[in-house]
């Protein structure tokens, strides 16, 4: 992990997740309606053996009444505790590879599978039988546990995190009760305690029935065969009681003023309003005026704050929803800045935005970048379904899940200009202002309080419905694009992968030296030199630079890893030319100027200093520190705040210079191009490109040392609700013989929520939001193996305890078949989504590349795992047991660990002293 910028293997996610195909090119939508209300969306798409399963109901937080917040959140949680006939979900998808997941929000519950396609008659069984009988079935206990289970995330989520406290009770306060939006979704702790078993049954009942559920699905399926399966499945499902949406009514603005303190380097102040439902012209042209105000390169909060010294960061955005939409902007002031000075400013900024005609120019840049992003929801099978399912619950059609909005393709500079003075006049903003102080020890308010008396609710019981069980098929397996290869004239090698459908090309223009290759007292600046080179190139400053990129769609970014640095660009393939054009222009010409310098430098230190205000940071960095000692005449592995501030441009420069040469240059491309038209248009804008440096040796990332006995240390973390825990022991790396035994080991002990660790510290015992365990496959030789959980304070010593019996279980409790099998069937499914989007293939050649293997060979090491025997893993666990040398460090307040980890007889512990 690397605190500046995202590494190399993960460039492609600033490209925004996902290319996708665009909705032109994909098959039509069918669309169609059970005679139970079921609505039923439909995207076939054989490029992969995959399918993505979205499951909308329409009920969220608008549908809680009063003393009921919460309940939609709650149930999700109870929606995973399983039937008589899958009693437990989890275990299931896992044996097929298929990813589960579900999300809450004010206007909906969806649940979402990712898997192989032969899963999918075995995927409408689970959610046809949850959907009828999972409601019956939940009793006292697994109540008690969920509700558990939903306080540890709301103290993960909320209390622990900085800022959370003071923005969710904004959120809330800007729609005052009665508006459902008066109440947060995850409820209150009052109204999560008082609830009863039959009060979420009568929950389920009225809610999860197929007349208040839409389900998309998108794969390699056919339409056909498909519809027979869902009659069978979800067709047996009674039609529940009509359930009424509540009442759209246009907010009014409520002008408040907040002040709260909490762990934060530097002040911030929000300004917010309320504003109209989705689907209304003001709403999409309050989506482009997010866009101008606080786009991150040139808004105009970036223009009038950011680039005056006012401001670290700004940025501005529209959150629309079914029954209203938030409006917030928020800026963080620089050093020197006080709070009502960067009110005044904001206000200053907003008010001359809102009064100013609007720039045609800039609002179609605006349109194009949603358009893009719109576009790019196509292509995962996943993201394609969850499009389809939440548009139609919108918009109730299906073709704006993957084309165009109607409201977005019209909006004309009138219609902005018009929605602005009508939504965004200053003085009805109301301001919430964050000071730097002590974390706070308490939830907001509207987390706190009843929401007021519950009624029962009335609704008949459902009768239990005979789902039949399905099995899966065959899994089918999905093949890389052939590698094609080429040389410009000057030696640069290209690498390309011509890929069907996507309306965005990938490429990465790589060289040897990362940031393992940074000099004492100069960590931090390889990074922070390719981050520049986007910031300004050729003949235009940032500004100028970014408006041009997006004008064509595309956008630029440098990025650093261990071993390699590498600018990416993705750029739609009608314009790639001009993307090369920019691209190239970033690599051979950046700017280098140095007030855009001072504004990066200032951004990675406050990022630097937000490190000691977060738990998970303080234990991961302490771990990272203790467990990889660093070599004489080494750098450190990361930066800090005075280091950076002492870099200069100067260095930057004569850093690129080295670092940029054609001499260690590969360039990898992935998309809808063909190779001669990407060697020509690199041939033109490369080709003649020369520098005689013979760029900079690659250093890798050091081992792991780790000395005899179980050593426990704690980081100070006062305040917080929950403490933070690391434990690690070494392990195979990379380039170790038995990694991929090892990583299956580290799967078993915490890779999802079946793990052994999750078992029993979330589903049992319910301290923890959930534990991960992984092998650290970025080391190339010498590793270890980490397991990580945020548990609750007060469960410190039981965690640890937990954790080492876990470990205990490597030797004692034999690695089961089943355990083995959901690593394979992951590892396949995983495999396969590698080719499903051109991001994801991006990113397999990306990650082979920085361990020096091709895409195919990193692909030949995945079905390595996919091919494991259970003797070799069983092996591989009896290895791994032992904590005999092991690192464990806490985050959190050490009056409250010590006296835990001394009833557990651990009495060695070292108390780090807190950073200066």
């Amino acid at each position: 992990m690397r605190v500046i910028g995202s590494v190399l293997v993960a460039a492609w996610l600033v490209l925004g997740g996902g290319a996708a195909a665009a909705g032109d090119d994909l098959p039509p939508v069918v669309q169609y309606r059970l005679d139970n209300g079921l609505e039923v969306l439909l995207s076939p798409d054989s490029k992969v053996p995959k399918v993505g399963l979205a499951l909308v109901y329409r009920v969220g937080g608008m549908n809680e009444p009063a003393g009921r917040s919460g309940f939609a959140h709650l149930f999700e949680h109870l929606m995973f505790s399983g039937t008589t006939k899958y009693p437990k979900f989890d275990d299931t998808y896992s044996a097929l590879g298929a990813q589960n997941n579900a999300f809450t929000e004010e206007d909906r519950t969806i649940y979402v599978v990712d898997a192989l396609a032969s899963a999918l008659p075995v995927l409408l069984s689970v959610e046809a039988d949850r959907m009828a009988n999972l409601g019956g079935e939940v009793d006292q206990r697994e109540l008690d546990l969920q509700r558990d289970v939903v306080k540890n995330e709301m103290r993960q989520t909320v209390l622990d995190s900085a800022g959370q406290p003071g923005l969710q009770a904004l959120r809330s306060a800007l729609f005052p009760a009665p508006h459902p939006y008066a109440e947060a979704v995850i409820g209150s702790i009052a109204d999560l305690d008082a609830a009863k078993l039959e009060d979420v049954k009568a929950f389920f009942d009225r809610y999860y029935v197929p007349n208040n559920a839409v389900l998309a699905l998108a794969g390699d399926f056919d339409v056909e065969t498909v519809k027979a399966l869902i009659a069978d499945t979800f067709g047996r499902v009674p039609r529940g009681a009509d359930v009424a949406l509540p009442e759209v009514l246009d907010p009014k603005p409520v002008a408040l003023r907040m002040e709260v303190t909490d762990r934060l380097p530097s002040p911030i102040v929000v300004l917010a309003t309320a504003g109209p439902a989705i689907g209304t012209s003001d709403s999409a042209a309050l989506m482009v005026a997010g866009d101008l105000l606080g786009d991150y390169e040139y808004g105009v909060l970036r223009r009038e704050l950011v680039n005056k010294g006012l401001a670290i960061n700004a940025t501005a955005g529209w959150d629309p929803g079914r029954l209203g939409g938030r409006f917030m902007i928020s800026a963080t002031a620089a050093p020197g800045v006080t709070p009502d000075r960067l009110e005044a400013a904001l206000r200053k900024a907003v008010a001359e935005f809102v009064a100013a005609p609007q720039d045609a120019a800039g609002i179609e840049r605006a349109r194009q970048t949603l358009r893009l992003d719109r576009a790019l929801s196509g292509e995962a099978m996943l993201d394609r379904a969850r499009s389809l399912a939440t548009r139609y619950d919108l918009y109730g059609e299906a073709s704006p899940g993957l084309g165009d909005d109607p409201r977005l393709l019209a909006l004309t500079a009138a219609d902005v200009e018009a929605a602005v003075r009508k939504r965004l006049a200053p003085e009805a903003l109301s301001v919430l202002t964050m000071l730097p102080g002590a974390a706070r020890s308490e939830y907001p308010a509207v987390l706190q309080a009843s929401s007021g008396t519950a009624a029962p609710i009335d609704v008949e019981p459902r009768p239990v419905v005979d789902v039949p069980v399905l099995t899966a098929g065959e899994p089918g397996r999905a093949e890389l694009p052939p590698l094609e290869t080429a040389t410009l004239s000057n030696g640069i090698r290209v690498v390309h992968y011509e890929t069907a459908g996507s309306p965005l090309v990938l490429l990465a223009a790589s060289v040897s030296g990362g940031a393992g290759s940074d000099v004492p007292g100069e960590e931090g600046l390889i990074e922070l030199t390719t981050m520049m080179m986007s910031r300004g190139a050729g003949e235009r400053g940032f500004e100028a630079f970014s408006k041009a990129a997006k004008d064509i769609g595309a956008d630029i970014s440098g990025q650093t890893g261990m071993e390699q640095s590498a600018v990416v660009l993705g750029v739609p393939p009608e314009h790639f030319a001009a993307g090369v054009d920019l691209m190239a222009d970033a690599v051979q010409r950046p700017r280098f100027e140095q007030p855009e310098w001072d504004a990066l430098r200032a951004e990675v230190q406050q990022g630097l200093a937000y490190r000691k205000m977060d738990p998970g940071a303080l234990a991961y960095y302490a771990m990272e520190e203790l467990a990889f000692p660093i070599p004489a005449g080494r750098a450190a592995l990361e930066p800090t705040p005075s280091g950076v501030a002492a870099l200069t441009v100067a260095q930057a420069q004569a850093t690129h210079l080295k670092l940029f040469t054609p001499r260690t240059m590969t360039i990898y491309s992935v998309g809808s191009v063909s190779l001669a038209t990407v060697k020509a248009e690199l041939e033109r804008a490369f080709g003649g490109w020369s520098n005689a440096s013979p760029g900079i040796t690659p250093v890798p990332h050091p081992s792991a040392v780790f000395a005899d006995g179980l050593k426990v240390y704690v980081t100070p973390s006062a305040g917080n609700s929950q403490a933070i825990i690391n434990l690690s022991r070494p392990a195979p790396a990379f380039n170790d013989p038995g990694v991929l035994e090892a990583i299956a080991v580290a799967r078993l002990l915490g890779g999802d929520f079946t793990s052994r660790l999750n078992q029993v510290m979330r589903e049992a015992k319910g301290y923890s939001y959930g534990v991960g365990a992984s092998v650290w496959t970025n080391i190339p030789t010498g590793g270890m193996l980490t397991v990580s959980s945020a548990v609750a304070a007060d469960q410190v010593g039981t965690a640890i305890a937990d954790i080492r019996a876990g470990f205990e279980g490597l030797a004692s409790l034999p690695v089961a078949q089943t355990e083995l099998d959901r690593t394979v069937m992951a590892t396949a499914s995983g495999t396969a989504g590698t080719v499903e989007t051109s991001s994801g293939l991006f990113g397999l050649v990306m990650s082979a590349a920085s361990a020096g293997m091709t895409a195919e060979e990193m692909n030949d090491k995945l079905d390595e795992i996919v091919a494991l025997q259970l003797p070799a893993v069983e092996a591989s666990a009896q290895s791994l047991a032992s904590l005999d040398r092991a690192l464990v460090v806490i985050s959190g307040d050490p009056q409250s660990i010590l006296p835990q980890l001394q009833a557990i007889g651990i009495t060695d512990v070292t108390v780090i002293p807190p950073e200066e």
